[in-house]
């Protein structure tokens, strides 16, 4: 309506925005084109989020955000009585009545229709506890009294949501409030504070609408597109053209479809051939005493072939055509052919290198030149594991009963501590803070940089540790495509109401934390232009936290570890961003390379992947960069080397441990390691061969055919060097191999002071059982096995990634390596709750049935949600703020309570705010449903039972009745014996939730997928009830406490 401006963008006569920034946005809100005519819609409105250039959408499918209509003006009644003070004063507006859904034209100061007994909005109004005030009681009034009007689909918060008073302080967005205003003039901790359907719809259409300006430091939305141009400059043309990194890996890869059935009974072939199994034989047309020779090639018989290759296999080549054709030599399929003999009779020739063909084992019983205790049959004995530090773990409060109940937060606060580590009580914390450094890096940029302290604009509160730790739990708690839904009460498709998020904290807040969320001194930040300029300013405070305080609770590093880039999804052009090729279901993101242990996968360090990462010759390409720079950082870990001043790091390993690798990494890096006493496997690049590719099993496309199946089970290539360094030098003696092989294409794998034998083997597979048990078998050797027994460490961690799903919009670029550096925090803790649930720690702290990878999620979600510092629980708990400002005998939570928390995190359960509007409903002469503590209103109930004509459902057991509550107006069974007193139960606190109308009406859930509940699941109710009870005894009593 024009003249009307309600807070939205000016509109014209005809209803549309009349800037055309606005009418963009317009067009986007109603999925209508630009060239679409603009008619208000009749409905709710579709709001959907388009992915652009620089855009944080990350997903192919854009998430779909509900939108209100147009707010509708009560209509205007003449007659009506004249309106009350408060609601004037409140609503600002000359409205004298509201109108029913019946059409019934009601009076403003009442609450209900008089005709249908209807609530005004469709709900109550949230009730409001009157404060005493002895000195003046004629001043006494209620603050709901000046409750706006409020329009339908209510969500009704508890302003205590999140401990108490903690969210008396929230910021406002400008939808609802105006400028002066705070969440604190409009509720309190009993109170409730309303944010409506409407409401939380809007703050997100202003939200995704705040893109930034697009060149900011902190305000980068689409970056520039040079950025991208000049991180591809990272990977030259050639290498580009040539690394082929997916093709090689899967070359060497063991899958079924590389493996050869065993069909035909026989004795074993080959070393490791299971029972019956015959590798693949020639055609049978193949007769080589019958082959033709070409021009020029000599008889079979008398080719140099000291490999032993069959004649099926080890094929003449020729080169020219016609006449000119003529004999060059012979060659296996991949391409190899052999080196000649030298004058000494061996095959020696590039830089010291000797071709061997038949198996081979280090002359030398040295451990320095091979993995020290691996065999063929066991390749990482125990003794090469990680192993945590138990003792340090029960100094930091882990015991046999955090254990048994699953506290997944305990392991998450000792990545992240959630205190600051000098004020956590526990002498010689080795941590490093993360949460209440956020929290002040968050104000400070807030009140610095944003200038939200409240003088011009929104005030914004300073979040509290505790508060950013119930933040990061929303948001993997969320189960929607767009977090805001669930706050959201009319929900709508596949999205679904959150009570527990609802209950933690206020959308609105929630949105102010993220839009002010700082991981870095904003003073301090440097630019492009800076010689000192680092893009992962920005976010790396969680990386090195994560990476810092989990060497600290490791007693002894594994001897084996691999080198990988992890990736995270991201449409934003940044410097650490761009396009990503060979990473499934990503096609534009970031990666950073991590050294990950191999079997515990635990992250020892890590180096960014952008162009500003320093490369010193040789190493200027950029696998073998990273990996010297991980190398150097991890040597300060090594016992007995030396630690820079301030590098707090535990040496934790042993040895210089053996790493593999991918072929981005392969190299003359292998050298460098050999020299200062590393070990390494890693495939190796076609550009990147050790020697003259023809000589080893090279070529990039081989078909597959029955002479390259029966090539598979020849003799590899085997090259060694042994190096010894100048005479005086810090250097070591290192022994290089490289074994090439043919297998479903050409494999080259390369090695220094990894293994003391190589030779051709077969590795047996089994499927099935009885009758349909099938045998496999595939071509094999020591450098194949290790590579493949070693390299899934980091695709596993990705894959525990996807456990995680830690998603939301945001335009600033860093929330997405952000929200990917805190998924692997807590991919750790978990890895940290399996080990100790192994007992291989502590045999007290052995789990029987230890958690699954979702599981752990679920109840470390909840935990955070829940997460609350007066409790006491975690180490520092008791010093924060939160805790010290409450009375000593109301700090502290009782174990058995802490317990019940953690067993129950499956239980979902209705949420505060609706089990104050159930047990403390508003007005005078409403009567509570819940009587647990009230017998004087159960027996208003009983008296009012009534016998109905048609049958009816039993909310409480599901079985047909004839019984109905006239107070509750809901169908129940009202004998006195056990099998009948279905009354008393629905009428019971701790039965709250569990009936067929609350699981459609509070729980969102359908009539058709309710059941009775299970013993189990009262029993769990039980306990949730008992905390909504107490949480509301603990704020009435703070409230009368103020």
């Amino acid at each position: 309506m024009p003249g009307i401006n309600n807070g939205n963008p000016p509109t014209t006569d005809a209803g549309t925005p009349s800037t055309p920034a606005d009418r963009s946005a317009f067009n986007v809100v109603n999925n209508r084109s630009a060239a679409a005519p603009q008619i208000p819609p009749a409905s709710g409105m579709v709001f959907t989020p388009i992915g652009t250039t620089g855009g944080g959408v990350s997903f192919a499918n854009p998430t779909a955000i509900t939108m209100p209509p147009p707010p509708q003006l009560p209509p205007y009644n003449p007659n009506a009585a004249t309106t009350t003070a408060a609601v004037a004063a409140a609503a600002d507006t000359s409205a004298t009545t509201w109108q029913c859904v019946c059409g019934n034209v009601c009076l403003a100061s009442k609450a209900r229709c008089g005709q249908c007994n209807k609530w005004r909005g469709g709900k109550r109004q949230p009730y409001k506890k009157k404060k005493k005030n002895n000195n003046n009681s004629n001043n006494t009034t209620t603050e709901a009294a000046h409750t706006p009007n409020l329009p339908s689909s209510v969500n009704v918060l508890p302003a205590g949501g999140s401990g108490g008073t903690r969210l008396s302080g929230i910021s406002p967005m400008t939808v609802g409030f105006d400028d002066g205003s705070t969440i604190r003039s409009v509720g309190s901790s009993v109170a409730s504070v309303v944010e409506t359907n409407e409401m939380i719809r809007e703050m997100a259409m202003a939200d995704y609408r705040n893109n930034g300006d697009g060149g900011d430091s902190d305000e980068e939305g689409e970056g520039g597109f040079e950025v991208v141009e000049s991180m591809l400059e990272c990977t030259s043309a050639r290498e580009r053209a040539t690394n082929d990194h997916q093709e090689i890996e899967a070359n060497v890869s063991d899958a079924m479809e590389n493996c050869t059935y065993a069909n035909v009974a026989a004795p074993a072939a080959l070393k490791g051939a299971p029972e019956g199994w015959i590798p693949p034989q020639p055609d049978s047309r193949f007769n080589p005493d019958t082959q033709t020779l070409g021009p020029g090639e000599p008889p079979f018989s008398t080719v140099d072939n000291p490999g032993n290759w069959s004649q099926y296999t080890f094929r003449p080549k020729f080169e020219g055509k016609g006449a000119s054709r003529q004999y060059k030599s012979h060659e296996m399929p991949a391409g190899a052919t052999p080196v000649p003999l030298n004058n000494e009779g061996k095959r020696i020739c590039e830089d010291g290198w000797e071709y061997l063909y038949t198996p081979w084992k280090h002359p030398k019983n040295d451990p320095s030149f091979y993995r020290e205790g691996a065999t063929r049959d066991d390749f990482f004995p125990a003794d090469r594991s990680c192993q945590l530090d138990g003792a340090l773990l029960k100094k930091m409060g882990l015991n046999e009963k955090r254990m048994q109940d699953g506290d997944a937060l305990f392991f998450l606060q000792l990545l992240t501590p959630f205190c600051d580590p000098k004020l956590s009580g526990i002498d010689g914390d080795p941590r490093k803070e993360f949460y209440c450094d956020v929290s002040e890096l968050t104000s400070s940029y807030a009140f610095g940089k944003k200038k939200s302290s409240g003088n011009y604009g929104n005030k914004f509160e300073a979040p509290t540790a505790e508060e950013l730790v119930n933040w990061d739990g929303i948001v993997i708690e969320n189960k929607n495509d767009f977090i805001g839904d669930s706050w959201i009460t009319d929900t709508i498709g596949d999205t679904m109401y959150n009570p527990l998020i609802a209950d933690t904290m206020y959308f609105r807040r929630w949105v102010d934390i993220k839009r002010n969320l700082k991981l870095c001194d904003w003073t301090k930040e440097t630019t492009r232009d800076d010689p000192n300029y680092d893009p992962t300013q920005k976010y790396r405070l969680i990386w090195d936290v994560t990476t810092h305080n989990l060497n600290q609770f490791i007693k002894k590093g594994g001897k084996d570890v691999v080198v990988d880039e992890t990736t995270w999804p991201n449409m934003s052009y940044a410097d650490v961003q761009s396009v990503v090729k060979g990473k499934p279901g990503v096609s534009k993101g970031g990666q950073h390379t991590v050294l990950v242990d191999r079997e515990r996968r635990y992250i020892y360090t890590w180096v960014p992947r952008h162009k500003w990462v320093k490369r010193a010759p040789p190493f200027t390409q950029q696998g073998p960069a990273e990996l010297k720079l991980l190398l150097d950082q991890c040597l300060p870990l090594v016992q007995g080397e030396e630690q820079e001043p301030g590098d707090t790091r535990r040496q934790i390993f042993e040895e210089k441990f053996h790493v593999t690798a991918d072929n981005h990494f392969s190299g003359k890096i292998l050298d460098y390691m050999g020299e200062r006493g590393w070990k390494g496997t890693m495939t190796t690049r076609r550009d990147r061969l050790p020697v003259n590719k023809k000589y080893l099993h090279h070529k990039k496309e081989t078909p597959i055919n029955q002479v390259s199946k029966v090539a598979r089970y020849e003799n590899p290539v085997i090259l060694v060097k042994h190096s010894t360094p100048p005479e005086g030098s810090e250097l070591k003696h290192y022994t290089r191999t490289h074994c090439s092989f043919q297998s479903t294409g050409s494999c080259n794998i390369s090695m220094v002071n990894a293994c003391q034998e190589i030779g051709l083997y077969v590795r047996p597979k089994e499927r099935g059982r009885g009758n349909d048990k099938r045998i496999w078998g595939i071509e094999d050797n020591e450098a194949r096995d290790l590579y493949l027994f070693s390299y899934s460490a980091v695709d596993k961690i990705d894959q525990m990634l996807g456990n995680w799903n830690e998603f939301y919009i945001s335009w600033k670029w860093w929330h997405a390596p952000t929200r990917h550096g805190k998924s692997l925090a807590k991919c750790m803790a978990y890895e940290m709750y399996k080990e100790c649930a192994s007992g291989q720690v502590d045999p007290a702290w052995k789990v029987d049935k230890p958690m699954s990878a979702k599981a752990f999620r679920r109840t470390m979600a909840k935990q955070m949600c829940n997460y609350r510092a007066r409790n006491t629980f975690y180490p520092g708990d008791d010093k924060l703020r939160n805790t010290t400002k409450l009375p000593k005998k109301r700090r502290g939570m009782k174990r058995s309570n802490v317990n019940a928390s953690i067993n129950d995190e499956d239980h979902v359960g209705v949420s505060y705010a609706q089990f104050l509007d159930a047990k403390r409903p508003r007005g005078r002469t409403e009567v509570s449903r819940l009587c647990g503590d009230n017998f004087g209103n159960l027996g208003l109930h009983m008296a009012s039972i009534k016998t109905v004509k048609s049958r009816k459902i039993c909310e409480v057991c599901g079985k047909p009745c004839w019984k109905v509550c006239g107070v509750c107006n809901m169908p129940m069974h009202s004998g006195i014996d056990a099998s009948n007193s279905c009354w008393l139960t629905y009428h019971d606190d701790n039965f709250f939730g569990l009936t067929r109308g609350d699981n459609v009406k509070l729980l969102q859930g359908k009539k058709s997928d309710w059941k009775p509940p299970t013993a189990a699941t009262i029993d769990a109710n039980t306990r949730h009830i008992a905390k909504l009870k107490k949480r509301m005894a603990d704020d009435i009593s703070e409230e009368e406490d103020n």
